[in-house]
Formats: structure tokens, C-alpha cells, sequence
């Protein structure tokens, strides 16, 4: 079973076609929370990502990741594989990566971290069956 971009009533998305449910659903598992600008997000340590972006790097990732080369590391960058890229500020790029490293960790997407004694600039493996759900981050 896969999923694709329809959404929930909470504004995650939903199963049907590009991605595995077990990513879809553990997708829809975070627990979003108030942060700051009265919005819904992501808390991580010290760290907020609204919920908007959250799934637009889940999205990102799953509609570029047949493309991508798994016996390569691959930066957030890469991940994403969008010319929105470029053009968006740093913020919103770092957002990105702290959404990759969330999901590599939490096991939201079949991606492992690469260099995990790295302080920024991580760098990811997937997973050589990206259908199937890593056992470990």
C-alpha cells in the first residue's frame, strides 16, 4: 500500500499512491503542537518546524527519491530535490534538514544518517528498499 498527497483533516497526508503507508502513518503520528505565531508544528529539542513544512519535506523527499542514487550519501539539499530550493531563505533550508534528521531518526522515511557524529550538514543513505520500514535510525 502507498500514499500520496491527499490529506487529513489535520492537514497531513493521507494513504494512496507515492509513498508506503507505514511512512504516511508514522508521518501522521508526529505530534504536532502549538509553537510559536499561534501556528501547529513540530517541537524537537530546542528546535520548531511548522506543520506546512514538515509535510512538504515529507512530500519533497517521497517524490524525488526513485531518482535518487542509493549507494550515495545525499545531502537535505538533495533530498528535497526541488528548484524551490535556491530561492527559499536559510531559514526555511535548515527547517528542511531538521525535518530529515527528525524523520531519519523517528524512522519516518527509509533514510539512515550517514555521519551521525556530524553537528550540522548531515548526510543521509536510503534505505536499499525504500518500501520497506528501516529497523533502526
Amino acid at each position: 500500500m502507498t500514499s500520496d498527497i491527499n490529506r487529513g483533516a489535520d492537514g497531513t497526508p493521507t494513504p494512496g499512491r507515492i509513498a508506503p503507508a507505514w511512512s504516511g502513518d508514522a508521518l501522521r503520528k508526529i505530534k504536532m503542537v502549538p509553537i510559536s505565531g499561534g501556528r501547529l508544528g513540530l517541537k524537537w529539542g530546542k528546535w520548531e518546524v511548522d506543520q506546512d513544512t514538515v509535510c512538504k519535506a515529507w512530500l519533497l523527499f517521497w517524490g524525488s527519491a526513485h531518482m535518487l542514487d542509493k549507494s550515495k550519501s545525499h545531502t537535505a539539499k538533495e533530498l528535497a530535490c526541488t528548484p524551490e530550493w535556491e530561492v527559499r531563505p536559510d531559514g526555511w533550508k535548515r527547517a528542511m534538514g531538521r525535518c530529515y534528521k527528525y524523520f531519519a531518526l523517528e524512522r519516518v522515511l527509509p533514510i539512515t544518517i550517514a555521519n551521525p557524529g556530524a553537528a550540522y550538514n548531515f548526510k543521509y543513505r536510503l534505505n536499499a528498499d525504500l518500501n520497506s520500514r528501516p529497523l533502526t535510525p
